[in-house]
């Protein structure tokens, strides 16, 4: 039986066959790179801890809790040798809270966003010379690159910014054409005015993937 074409829309954005690989579709629409994120907590923590990298008081917050890690276990030591057990172990605790402060907080968002399973499942992105397209079971997301404010290029991946605390996290295991990442670097740094290559010194010359 012939297909019926009259009540197709022919702006409507391209729904996406799991059973049909996306390199082969992703040409047909005009894109140039693609990539499947499994979006998990996990996924959210990695691009947090991105996130927090690049921020410019991460030092100055580090310096602060090594002198307070420091002179709270001198605190201790000298409250247990002078016999003063509960003070010494009030700040024992102080200091053991500073040492796993950012384990601490990696687990209450990893809590956080399990509260939220709604959000997670597979995201399609597609990458062309004309715009950032993301789709997933629950919405679709095109956007132009003159929104992204700054591109943030690491070992393992790039970090978009829409804002100073709206990101996109895209990891180089999620590319389908691992051999893409010179050229998604190639259309980033032509695309996103604030390029900066945040990867180690030692690693610049390297267009490794990495794991998500």
């Amino acid at each position: 039986m012939p297909q019926n074409y009259e009540d197709d829309n022919p702006y409507a954005s391209p729904q996406f066959d799991p059973k049909v690989p996306i390199d082969q579709i992703a040409p047909t629409i005009g894109a140039t790179i693609a990539a499947r994120i499994d979006v998990s907590p996990r996924y959210y923590l990695e691009a947090t801890k991105r996130f927090r990298s690049q921020r410019k008081g991460r030092h100055i917050w580090l310096a602060f809790r090594i002198a307070a890690i420091a002179f709270f276990a001198l605190m201790a030591g000298f409250g247990a040798w002078a016999g003063g057990f509960v003070f010494a172990g009030m700040l024992a605790i102080f200091a053991l809270v500073l040492i796993f402060a950012q384990q601490l907080e990696n687990w209450l968002l990893v809590r956080k966003l399990k509260a939220t399973p709604q959000i997670y499942g597979e995201v399609v992105i597609l990458l062309s010379n004309e715009d950032y397209f993301a789709q997933s079971n629950a919405q679709e997301t095109r956007l132009n690159w003159s929104v992204f404010t700054r591109a943030l290029h690491f070992e393992d991946g790039f970090l978009l910014f829409q804002g100073p605390r709206l990101y996109h996290w895209l990891p180089f295991a999620a590319l389908v054409n691992p051999s893409q990442i010179a050229e998604l670097e190639s259309l980033l740094r032509s695309k996103i005015f604030d390029y900066s290559d945040h990867r180690k010194k030692n690693s610049r010359t390297l267009s490794n993937g990495g794991k998500v």
